[in-house]
């Protein structure tokens, strides 16, 4: 029996109600979107939508808009996700609308209640794809040493540290700059860059400075989020890198909020735009017990820990933030300037700096700030020319691009 010809203005109109449902759409909004979709699918006339209680939007309502696209030259295969977001990007509540709400929901219900809210939103626009996110796998390794988390993205691709040096390197203009910038609300998108007409993002004030908040699209771990400077200016770690962590804390208790190293090799895989990654309170590192504790004589009301983890970790503990912002500034000047040879370890060659920190941030129930600083050392030598604190290149295949704060 041959399959029936999709009526794309049921489609369209099914569609609307669906995000009337699932995206908050109000009704006069789901009459414009209706029509922009009647006009970009060549439509004059409206259909009649199905109920939508029990219809997945990928399956239900999208393959079958995304085949009449492509049957009638709307789209191609190449640009089949570019055309669905742009779809999807009209019946998604207008920035002005999300940021209403979400303020809204935070002044009433509490933050978490926002914080599901923009989540949700971000999940049922198709901006977090589900479809993709699935393919990912994870699992648990035991060990005495610690326990890890390991996870494959298979939904974003990874860069190679000569692309992420070229990113973070280059001068020309280009328009968005970078995949971060604020200028990607809206963004149609290309084959070289992802569509951003479903971004919805949240403005926040970070050490007395503009920062957003969004949802990232590629999910590590539970609320996976991003914070991203206004400013496209380079990552750099400072002693106000710490300032704006626990700013950030204030706003987003239940997160954690970490920010990539800001050198090669050792900084993750965006360098050219300051931000930091936050999410549910999930890293491994934070339930390890210390090898050594320590106490400063100037800062008393701080706890200094040493981690025994894998990586070389520094943690802060106390009720008083601004004597840890203090006492990690101090960490990190020595840190930057630390040479120790017989480990590999040199601060400088060449004018070039190699040493820096991945710092990550918490605020737990009983008002204690905490603040680990992995240590990272970025150097280079003739039998590690990915880096001598790096994958070698025998497990490129597991682990080759920067590696970043997760």
């Amino acid at each position: 029996m041959a399959k029936l010809e999709v009526v794309i203005s049921d489609e369209i109109a099914t569609l609307c109600s669906w995000a009337e449902h699932n995206l908050h759409l109000s009704f006069i909004d789901a009459i414009f979107a209706q029509n922009q979709l009647l006009d970009l699918f060549l439509q004059s006339t409206p259909g009649i939508a199905r109920p939508v209680e029990n219809l997945s939007l990928q399956k239900d309502i999208l393959d079958p808009m995304l085949a009449y696209a492509r049957k009638h030259k709307l789209s191609t295969k190449e640009d089949t996700i570019l055309f669905e977001t742009r779809v999807m990007g009209l019946v998604t509540p207008a920035q002005s609308t999300v940021l209403a709400t979400f303020d809204a929901k935070a002044a009433t219900d509490g933050i978490e209640e926002a914080e599901d809210y923009l989540n949700s939103l971000a999940v049922n626009s198709n901006y977090i794809r589900r479809v993709d996110i699935a393919k990912n796998v994870k699992w648990q390794v035991l060990n005495a040493r610690g326990d890890l988390v390991i996870t494959i993205n298979l939904s974003k691709p990874e860069k190679t540290n000569k692309q992420v040096l070229q990113e973070f390197t280059k001068t020309e203009v280009n328009y968005p700059r970078c995949a971060l910038c604020l200028e990607n609300l809206g963004f149609a998108g290309d084959q070289m860059r992802a569509a951003r007409q479903t971004l919805r993002v949240i403005p926040i004030s970070l050490c007395g400075e503009e920062w957003f908040f969004q949802f990232s699209p590629y999910v590590y771990f539970d609320h996976h989020s991003i914070v991203f400077s206004k400013e496209h200016v380079p990552m750099k770690i400072t002693p106000d890198t710490f300032v704006r962590q626990f700013d950030f804390l204030e706003l987003f208790p239940n997160y954690f909020i970490g920010s990539n190293a800001d050198l090669p090799i050792v900084g993750g895989s965006i360098l050219s735009h300051d931000h930091f990654q936050c999410g549910k309170k999930v890293l491994p590192m934070f339930s390890r017990a210390a090898r050594g504790a320590y106490r400063h004589q100037d800062f008393n009301d701080v706890a200094v820990y040493v981690l025994d983890w894998y990586n070389s970790v520094v943690v802060l503990k106390s009720k008083n933030r601004q004597s840890i912002e203090k006492l990690a500034a101090i960490i990190l000047s020595e840190w930057r300037n630390y040479s120790d040879p017989q480990s590999n370890i040199l601060a400088w060659t060449d004018g070039k700096p190699h040493n820096t920190v991945t710092p990550i941030a918490t605020l737990d129930d009983n008002g204690i700030y905490s603040l680990y600083m992995i240590l990272r050392n970025n150097r280079t030598d003739e039998k590690h020319p990915y880096g001598i604190f790096h994958p070698t290149e025998d497990m490129h295949n597991i682990k080759m691009e920067g590696i970043g704060l997760i």
